[in-house]
């Protein structure tokens, strides 16, 4: 009986283990969204600028994300 308790203590432990791990990985993926969103908005406003120069750059989609790449 009692390594069936300590198999289910164990078993419980473990699980509460996951949540916590499932928890933190949640809070992670939450910031890494946020951390995509500021820069796909960073990016369309630096495209926005690209297109805004007229005599200095004339580079459009993929040129210029290859000019910030550089």
């Amino acid at each position: 009986m009692t390594r069936i308790t300590s198999k289910i203590k164990k078993g419980k432990k473990e699980l509460d283990k996951k949540k916590v791990e499932r928890t933190k990985h949640d809070a992670d993926i939450a910031l890494l969204q946020n951390g995509i969103q500021d820069l796909t908005a960073k990016m369309a406003d630096l495209q926005e600028k690209g297109r805004d120069v007229d005599d200095e750059l004339d580079l459009q989609g993929n040129d210029l994300d290859e000019y910030f790449r550089m």
